[in-house]
């Protein structure tokens, strides 16, 4: 959606249009008369406002409304002295609230100018840091503007970003966050390294491949890259072939797990023809290391053809005999 404050039809003060000041971090209130908190709430939102509000700071806030009718919206807005999306403007409200990806009906969302956003809900905030909380949003802001705009996690959920004060560690490379991103809907977080380059990569159609837990897995061109940033290495292995890969290829953040383009061609797209000594069909199997764990305590596996030994990658198995050829041998046939 278009975020131009100028497109908005903004008005304060019930009746006079108006826009956003150039250069100011936005609040974006979601609320409504009949939640009880939020009404309790907005008497400090606006001491907070007005205090904060200066020749040297600036900082302004949208209502967008999900009250159930003009009048409470009327009543409920009547004393907010700034920016407010009109009631008549339902598309634009809920416009708003799937941007921000808003599940309840009280909620404070601070963006940089730019929209990018520095907290999912500040509404704790505000309550414990008043008028003072500008200035950690500020500090906040000035690392968000290094982004071209906020990233969204696995499930597709808009992040917030976060700093070494949450004490989070990184889902992917567990490290403790200094800065990073979370998704509070997921309770996920990322260190702003492993995100950005969870954002650069993509999942496509051609390598539609899972890992041994079954995530998807994301074409990474740079991997040699992600790993020097975060190990202090830059060689990693492919788990189907036992070799040190060129940095292009499938990643699992998650799992912190590994295929080269050249196997996931393979895997993707090559049938064996061969069968077990029973007469089975032998087929790719991603997850054959974690059921082999399951079942003996090990995710390792030895390939019947040459002898070679992987751990944690899949092959092509018959799995009623327990028969599995690795990725190499298949791609001599």
């Amino acid at each position: 959606m278009d975020l131009d404050s100028r497109k908005m039809g903004l008005i304060r003060h019930g009746h006079e249009p108006a826009e956003i000041q150039p250069g100011c971090l936005i609040g974006l209130y979601f609320a409504a008369h009949w939640v009880p908190t939020a009404r309790n709430f907005l008497s400090k939102l606006i001491a907070a406002y007005t205090s904060i509000n200066s020749p040297t700071k600036k900082f302004e806030i949208i209502f967008v409304s999900f009250d159930r009718n003009e009048d409470t919206f009327e009543a409920f807005s009547e004393d907010m002295p700034w920016l407010i999306v009109p009631y008549k403007n339902e598309s634009l409200r809920i416009d708003l609230a799937k941007k921000f990806q808003i599940s309840d009906s009280f909620n404070l969302v601070i963006t940089t100018a730019s929209w990018k956003i520095i907290s999912h809900n500040a509404i704790d905030e505000v309550k414990s840091k008043a008028a003072q909380a500008f200035d950690f949003w500020e500090s906040i802001s000035s690392s968000v503007k290094n982004y071209a705009e906020s990233p969204y996690c696995e499930k597709g959920h808009l992040m917030g970003f976060i700093d070494q004060s949450y004490k989070n560690h990184c889902a992917y490379c567990k490290s403790e966050i200094i800065k990073g991103w979370t998704c509070l809907e997921c309770k996920l977080s990322t260190c702003a390294i492993c995100q950005e380059f969870y954002s650069n990569s993509i999942i496509e159609e051609e390598f539609k491949l899972q890992c041994l837990h079954s995530h998807q897995m994301r074409h990474v061109s740079k991997m040699n890259e992600y790993y020097m940033s975060r190990f202090l290495n830059s060689k990693y292995t492919c788990r189907t072939c036992n070799q040190l890969p060129d940095g292009n290829g499938l990643h699992c953040f998650s799992c912190i797990f590994d295929m080269c383009i050249v196997c996931a061609k393979t895997a993707y797209e090559k049938k064996y023809q061969k069968r077990c000594v029973k007469g089975h069909e032998i087929v790719w199997t991603y997850e054959l290391s974690a059921k082999i764990q399951e079942k003996y305590g090990k995710c390792g596996f030895r390939c019947e053809v040459c002898g070679e030994s992987y751990m944690g990658g899949g092959a092509y198995a018959c799995q009623v005999c327990e028969y599995y050829v690795c990725i190499p041998c298949v791609r001599k046939t």
